[in-house]
């Protein structure tokens, strides 16, 4: 059985540097759904 849980990560950022700066950071944990929607699979230890 997986420790892992999935999160529907969702984010509205109208300053576009500030947007990429955050899409970046998604990017390293999740998987890219739409414009600013993004699903990680996060285990207890990386949640923390």
């Amino acid at each position: 059985m997986s420790d892992e849980r999935i999160y529907i990560v969702t984010y509205d950022i109208s300053d576009t540097r500030r947007w990429r700066r955050v899409f970046k950071t998604m990017h390293g944990f999740g998987e890219w759904l739409q414009f600013s929607v993004f699903q990680c699979r996060l285990s207890r230890r990386r949640n923390a």
